[in-house]
């Protein structure tokens, strides 16, 4: 029952000298005495406030608003609400009778929970209570008058505006009142807001309301009667005292019937029928109803946050943490009109918590508020029939849940589209990845969707996470680390990615697990720590010193003689320098110490805090750590190995902290932020002038600057603002003093080039002939910029890369290859345009030429693995035979475990798959599933579609499961079920599919594995 106070409730209380509460007119007398004068006494009680008001100002008033109201007591009509079980208690007084009630009841049935505005974190508020009662003050409260957002309801403006800020205070007793009866106590029937309470739902499917006053005439019973309210007139307390008497306690606190316990749902129904067999069905398999006291299975807390266990148990046992969007949720759903229907979506990146957040809400819906809630699993079913009938049964909101909207997004369509069709009320909420909704969930945009983003954990939230950590003992290595330390530890990692699971490593395996086992059976520690820092360094095929790895490390070459020796027994080479005297350090090879840096630094706050540690210990007056440094903090390079850009900018920190007057420190800062895909073009621009600043007659300097800015003119929306970034450009090449300088020409025909592409997009769209002036300009312009430079630099590899891209552009494809040809000839590495001119020459059928590059690449840089997956498309395309050991061979080189390499990694699926080496196949795919970027979404390319080809036609199976948008197909020796959504099949076929049905398919695949595509009934 919902129980609803007014001014009238409160008539009777005293304060400790016995003054009684006022009435309206009384209050009005008593502002108008302190603010006013005698005048104003007998004025209406809004009138007098707003004048008063105006008089004393907000503050002053408010606050003897407070002062006034403040002293008065409970009733015993009061004392006597804890004894009772509300579903919701709200009012439009001002004071404190109610709350000073419970707060004085020892044996008090609930505990109250005020909410006075629309913002309060519902759950959380009523979740630390185990028996909360929902308190809403609808007009104001004295213990809140300095709030601007929630003003008491006393003057003119504050009534009309009522609802600001307590529109889903208002919208929850609208919602709660069609489902529980409503007794108003102490309201005047003239209040326009109480009347629309009353008067809002008048259908016979609502309960019976209520109205107590001390006076009622013989029409004013009949007319409300007419509206199923009941009249009863009588005084509150006398309301409660006869209430108190008529009910026993047992009454007071009903026992849930054996009917209701054995069928929790029931409790829910507003009639007294039974659901039919289909729908009984559906609640027995069809979906999980989640309600308070649900039986779930025990879970252990290191399994849950070790990723094991999301299931019901775990939320139960208040595993998780409360996360905003959550919380959000639930008012959200607390505010939907009666009879509209809503979507809701958590969206996130991957591995942020969208499942246990859609949990969590889910959860806090059906046990704290009491809401009928139901969770849909993948292959769980919401028939029409069924939602028709619970909505006749129920007649209230319905909440339905279900994770992996990408997945499930036919499903959610169709009940939508029903619900909308039947003016049903239902809340849908969904989750998904933000670029898997926008890829295939686009269908579901018209349903208007309210996002809501689970990012990063809060401060709150990682304090909250600390707190269960400890709570339920799985703190582990934080244990030993004091709250601020624990803080600090989790907040620095709140971008790290999942660690990748590594198998056990035996002979036999690649050359880079060979090299990682090495490394893992040194011992001790202290010598595998060293082995890994010579290793960062020993990259780029220049000496460590050992004083470099004594400040680093701690281990002088003293100690590396006498204790690390023998543990690193072939793996470090020592030499003496002759002019410096310093002992060095070499790997057997820089190729082992670039393939053990990429195995054991697998994650970017690894590899970050490798670097910084080496960064931190170089010492650039010797060449040597100067050339370290200069390779450690090269832009590009940390560009491509962070993913989180805020690792890369914190490597350049420590880098520039520790060499403060290095402009070239500055410059790669510049050059990483305009490489990095999120960088930042305004950063890069203060650095590359820092770095401007120290040395302005840098060429080189100047050159990055110019970059910058030509960068920006890239992502420019306007024509104007891309002009005039090209002109700042230009304007920092001219102050080269050398114009002859390759910087410059390079610059400049860039520029040129940027200039040709934008006139040619413009020409493309407008399909006419009215650009071909300024498109002859602009190709003139360029033609002379590039002929320039080829006159002074003719071999140049960036011209030479820059001529073929504006031959691309026009499209004079046989030029711009031999262009290519001729940059690689002159670059040191070209692995870049040797993968480029690889592709163009496969696609010419040039495979032996084709060839001979990519072998000439792999020679100059054999770090490149991408390479060797282009030799292993020759390959297979020259033997056509899929089980070819070179070619297994050459894509098995393509990638290692725990490197970025992810679309190679994905064709060595696909490979393993088409051979039916389906365990190793989906390994690989869970692989990319968890370490590869969320919006990686990769397909086979033309060339390596051109042969595996054979292998991706002609499959059989038998349809499974049925879905709706969606099925399952079980193929033979397959382990799982092959996904075949419907949109990849003809339609005519698929309709003629049904669960048992043989068919013949074609294979595709995405990153989470095989998809069954143009699917073909077999029968």
């Amino acid at each position: 029952m919902i129980l609803l106070l007014g001014s009238g409730a409160s008539l009777g209380s005293l304060d400790a000298k016995k003054r009684k509460i006022p009435t309206a007119r009384q209050l009005a007398s008593d502002i108008a005495e302190k603010f006013l004068n005698e005048r104003f006494k007998s004025r209406d009680l809004m009138r007098v406030s707003e004048l008063a008001l105006s008089q004393a100002g907000e503050n002053q008033f408010n606050q003897w608003l407070r002062d006034y109201f403040e002293p008065f007591e409970p009733t015993s009509a009061h004392l006597l609400l804890p004894k009772f079980r509300w579903r919701l208690v709200a009012t439009t007084n001002y004071d404190l009778l109610v709350e000073k009630a419970y707060q004085r009841t020892n044996d008090a049935l609930q505990s109250l929970v005020p909410r006075v505005k629309d913002n309060q974190p519902i759950d959380t508020m009523l979740r630390q209570h185990s028996f909360p009662l929902e308190y809403v003050k609808l007009h104001g409260c004295v213990e809140h008058v300095h709030d601007a957002d929630i003003l008491l309801v006393l003057t003119p403006n504050t009534y009309n505006n009522h609802e600001a800020n307590r529109q889903n205070l208002y919208s929850r007793i609208e919602e709660l009142g069609r489902e529980y009866p409503m007794v108003f106590c102490g309201h005047s029937l003239d209040d326009l807001h109480i009347r629309r309470l009353v008067e809002n739902s008048t259908s016979n499917a609502r309960p019976m309301y209520y109205l107590v006053s001390p006076e009622f005439e013989p029409e004013e019973i009949t007319m409300w009667a007419t509206r199923r309210v009941t009249a009863i007139p009588a005084r509150f307390d006398q309301f409660l005292a006869s209430l108190f008497d008529a009910l026993p306690p047992l009454l007071r606190v009903p026992p849930r019937t054996e009917q209701v316990v054995e069928q929790p749902y029931r409790k829910y129904f507003r009639v007294s029928e039974r659901e039919s067999d289909e729908t009984a069905h559906a609640f027995q398999d069809e979906f999980t109803h989640l309600f308070s006291g649900m039986p779930t299975e025990s879970v252990k807390a290191e399994r849950f946050y070790s990723g094991y266990d999301q299931s019901w148990g775990a939320i139960q046992a208040g595993f998780d943490v409360q996360r905003r969007a959550s919380m959000l949720l639930l008012e959200f759903a607390a505010s939907a009109d009666d009879t509209e229907s809503q979507l809701a979506v958590i969206s996130g990146a991957a591995g942020f918590g969208k499942s246990i957040a859609l949990r969590r809400a889910a959860f806090e819906l059906a046990t704290s508020f009491n809401e009928f809630v139901i969770w849909m699993n993948d292959d769980s079913k919401l028939k029409l029939n069924v939602l028709k009938e619970l909505n006749d049964l129920i007649g209230r909101r319905i909440f339905a849940f279900v994770d992996r909207a990408a997945l499930n997004a036919e499903k959610i369509e169709e009940i939508l589209a029903a619900v909308r069709a039947n003016n049903i009320p239902l809340t849908l909420v969904t989750a998904e990845r933000r670029n898997e909704w926008s890829m295939f969930c686009q269908r579901l945009e018209k349903y208007a969707p309210t996002y809501f983003e689970v990012g990063k954990l809060s401060p709150r939230e990682v304090s909250e996470l600390l707190e269960k950590l400890e709570h339920f003992g799985c703190l582990g290595a934080l244990s030993t680390l004091s709250a601020e330390e624990r803080f600090k530890t989790v907040t620095e990692k709140l971008d790290r990615q999942l660690l990748v699971t590594l198998h056990e490593i035996t002979r036999g395996k690649p050359f880079a697990d060979i090299v990682f086992d090495e490394f893992d059976r040194v011992e001790p520690e202290e010598a595998q720590q060293l082995y890994l820092d010579i290793c960062t360094l020993h990259r780029f095929d220049v000496p460590v010193r050992a004083g470099a790895i004594s400040r680093i490390s701690q281990i002088s070459f003293r100690d590396f003689e006498v204790e690390l020796f023998e543990p690193l027994r072939d793996l470090v080479l020592t030499s003496q320098n002759s002019i410096t005297g310093d002992w060095e350090y070499r790997t057997r090879h820089a190729l082992v110490s670039e393939i053990l840096f990429n195995r054991v630094c697998v994650t970017d706050e690894a590899r970050r805090d490798q670097l910084v540690r080496l960064i931190d210990g170089l010492d650039c007056s010797f060449r040597s750590d100067e050339v370290a440094l200069s390779q450690l903090a090269r832009g590009r390079t940390l560009a491509e190995t962070f993913e989180e850009v805020h690792l890369g900018r914190e490597v350049f920190e420590v880098a520039r902290v520790r060499n403060p007057r290095r402009a070239f420190l500055w410059q790669q800062n510049a050059v990483y932020e305009y490489s990095h895909a999120s960088g930042d073009l305004a950063l890069a621009e203060q650095h590359s002038q820092t770095a401007l600043a120290m040395e302005p007659e840098n060429p080189s300097l100047r050159h990055t600057h110019s970059t910058v800015l030509r960068r920006r003119s890239l992502t420019a929306e306007s024509e104007f603002a891309k002009r005039s970034l090209r002109t700042q450009a230009r304007k920092e090449l001219d102050k080269i003093r050398d114009q002859s300088n390759p910087y410059v020409l390079s610059g400049r025909a860039k520029l040129r080039v940027d200039d040709l592409a934008d006139i040619l997009a413009k020409a493309d769209t407008a399909r006419n002939s009215g650009y071909d002036e300024e498109l002859g300009e602009a190709i003139e312009a360029a033609e002379l910029a590039l002929h320039r430079a080829f006159n002074m630099y003719p071999e140049d590899p960036e011209f030479l890369e820059a001529k073929a891209k504006m031959k691309s552009l026009l499209g004079e494809v046989s030029q711009s290859t031999a262009l290519l040809k001729r940059a690689f000839a002159k670059s040191t590495k070209g692995t870049g345009i040797a993968r480029r001119l690889a592709r163009r020459l496969i696609e010419d059928g040039e495979l032996q030429e084709a060839r001979q590059i990519l072998e000439t690449a792999t020679e100059r840089d054999p770090t490149d693995r991408s390479l060797f997956l282009i030799l292993a498309d020759i390959r297979f395309i020259e033997s056509g035979d899929f089980f070819d050991a070179n070619g297994v061979a050459l894509l098995s080189r393509s990638c290692v475990n725990g490197d970025r390499e992810h679309h190679s990694r994905f064709v060595m699926a696909c490979h393993k798959f088409v051979c039916k080496d389906f365990v190793q196949a989906y390994s690989l795919f869970a692989d990319i599933e968890q370490r590869a970027p969320s919006d990686f979404y990769p397909t086979l390319s033309r060339i390596e579609r051109r042969w595996m080809a054979p292998r991706l036609s002609c499959w059989s199976g038998r349809v499974k499961k049925m879905l709706g948008g969606y099925l399952f197909l079980n193929v033979r020796d397959c382990p799982k079920d092959i996904f075949a959504p419907v949109k990849l099949s003809e339609d005519d076929e698929w309709d003629r599919l049904q669960v048992g049905t043989e068919v013949e398919f074609d294979l595709d695949f995405s990153r989470k594995g095989p998809l069954a595509t143009g699917l073909k009934a077999l029968q």
